[in-house]
């Protein structure tokens, strides 16, 4: 169907002709046009990472369908007889494959190494505080005013370590005069006060603190929080939610007291899940910390 309609189009205009000897030119041309074509893709890392052997079979069969397959179809006048293997078509075959050779090459000397995660910097080194407009008294006192209202939300997460910090210590996390419910209550009192202080603070949008303040204050007291609190805090909540399972296998195991060997498997357990809920539980008091440094830096400056 392509052959016989191009045929006609070329009765119809005898000017392809000169076409015709600018694509054979090109054909001839065909394997370093290849060998060109691969160096190209090959520095192209965006084509690499987003296509990768998907792009090396696209660009192999448009490199052989469009040279190939199309000259060797321009060749072809007389369409009763057998089509011969053309010279291009063979040129046009050979430049994909030192297209694919050296795309494979590329891949083998130079992978695409997965970007490395960028450490975070100091707080205080990249997270630039803001301010509202403070022109008049009546702007800094309000200003004031929101923080001091900043800083007594904050005395929740006092109440929140005070309870942790304990847990979190190096005594025994189970006592036997007590066992699991005690621990699982302070977790449960833990719980309630994150509740308390991530729905008016990091409530997706809502936030509820903030809602009493205008645009330029609400931007300028979220900037006192670090760029690193949201993965301290779900650190320390997933933290906390493995302790608390740990500590309610402990309390299945009291009510097989006569498995002891189970119920201390358990309290190891417990031990070890302690232990790991030990560093997250310093990252909220040194987020703490440097929340109230910031607080302390914003008033000096108002």
């Amino acid at each position: 169907m392509f052959k016989s309609g191009f045929e006609r189009f070329k009765v119809i205009d005898p000017f392809l002709s000169f076409g015709g000897y600018l694509w054979q030119g090109a054909a001839l041309l065909g394997l370093p046009v290849g060998a060109l074509m691969a160096w190209a893709f090959s520095q192209l890392n965006w084509f690499w990472e987003n296509f990768q052997w998907a792009g090396v079979i696209v660009v192999a069969l448009v490199t052989w369908l469009f040279v190939g397959v199309g000259l060797n179809l321009y060749q072809q006048l007389r369409p009763e007889r057998e089509r011969p293997i053309s010279i291009y078509l063979i040129i046009a075959g050979v430049a994909s494959l030192v297209l694919l050779a050296a795309l494979i090459g590329y891949s083998r000397s130079e992978p695409v190494a997965a970007p490395k995660p960028v450490p975070l910097p100091a707080p205080s080194q990249t997270d630039s505080l803001k301010f509202p407009p403070l022109n008049t008294q009546t702007a800094k006192e309000g200003f004031q005013k929101a923080l001091d209202e900043l800083s007594a939300e904050l005395r929740t997460v006092d109440k929140l370590l005070r309870i942790a910090e304990p847990l979190a210590g190096n005594g025994p996390l189970v006592r036997s005069d007590f066992g699991a419910s005690a621990p699982l209550g302070q977790i449960e009192a833990i719980k309630a006060l994150i509740s308390e202080f991530e729905s008016r603070m990091f409530a997706n949008g809502s936030d509820p603190f903030f809602r009493g303040y205008n645009p330029s204050q609400q931007e300028a007291l979220k900037s006192v929080f670090p760029r690193e609190t949201s993965s301290v805090w779900g650190r320390f909540n997933l933290l906390l939610y493995r302790l608390m399972i740990a500590i309610q296998l402990v309390q299945d195991a009291e009510r097989h007291k006569e498995d002891v060997a189970m119920y201390n498997r358990a309290v190891q357990n417990a031990d070890i899940w302690q232990e790991n809920f030990r560093p997250p539980t310093g990252d909220i008091r040194q987020w703490l910390t440097a929340v109230r440094e910031r607080i302390s830096e914003m008033e000096k400056r108002i």
